[in-house]
């Protein structure tokens, strides 16, 4: 599980903390280019975002993701193994 503040999440897509918060709270829905970032950092695709979107659904959804998820893409790539 990963314990990411909203601070860490912000800087994987590009955005303030406020507005992680904000997403998390559902006072405000991301852009489609934050949504793509996500899409790449939490293994989340924008066609699913959407449909999280239209079902008003989208803040838990999102909340859930940053909370259970860790992130794949650049910025969050796990070590590579030594095998």
């Amino acid at each position: 599980m990963s314990t990411l503040s909203n601070e860490a999440i912000g800087q994987r897509i590009g955005v303030s903390h406020a507005s992680v918060s904000r997403y998390k709270s559902g006072t405000r829905l991301p852009e489609v280019e934050t949504m793509a970032a996500i899409a790449t950092e939490f293994d989340w695709p924008v066609k699913d975002q959407v449909a999280a979107r239209m079902a008003g659904e989208y803040a838990s959804e999102f909340a859930k993701r940053v909370a259970d998820s860790t992130p794949v893409g650049a910025l969050g790539e796990a070590p590579a193994s030594n095998q």
